[in-house]
């Protein structure tokens, strides 16, 4: 997998994003993050002061000394080690047990919870998840009546800001 794209997910974690709506009119917006250390799992090596440019949804450059274009919004990491966004391979986005309340049993979360409450658990699980830096979610069910594969489509459709997800 290039760096390039797992970088991505860094900066959709790191909150340049605009809101929803804007996101759907706006033109791309530039953004310059500048990273103290920047690694590349691909080759195990750790680079020092990169800038990567980004426009829109896709790194233009990266690299030591880049230009920062003008206007373009700067995330200084420059204390900071920037790294790939996470993937975590086993979730439950779309429900949430409450100890005091289930008996700390997911099978009366399940039966208490309905799709459309659970969907909005999903989003706010999302995007706690995006927020920790996990830019990729693999979920594994449990989901209520589909309430997974509505999220995902409103994550890819840009209506609420989360994690890519597979569902199964």
């Amino acid at each position: 997998m290039k760096l390039r794209s797992l970088i991505l997910g860094f900066v959709a974690a790191a909150g340049f994003s605009l809101p929803v709506a804007a996101q759907k009119t706006a033109a791309p917006q530039i953004v310059a993050i500048k990273a103290g250390k920047l690694l590349d799992p691909e080759t195990g090596k750790v680079a020092e002061n990169q800038t990567i440019i980004v426009e829109g949804a896709q790194i233009k450059s990266i690299g030591a000394n880049l230009a920062i274009p003008a206007g373009a919004k700067v995330i200084d990491l420059s204390k900071s080690t920037v790294l790939p966004g996470m993937f975590d391979a086993h979730t439950h986005l779309c429900m949430t047990v409450i100890p005091n309340r289930d008996a700390n049993n997911y099978y009366i979360t399940t039966l208490l919870d309905s799709t459309p409450y659970r969907a909005i658990e999903g989003v706010a699980n999302g995007q706690a998840m995006l927020q920790s830096g996990f830019t990729s979610v693999r979920d594994v069910g449990n989901n209520g009546n589909y309430a997974d594969t509505a999220l995902r489509e409103a994550i890819e459709n840009g209506w609420v800001i989360g994690p890519t997800i597979i569902n199964a």
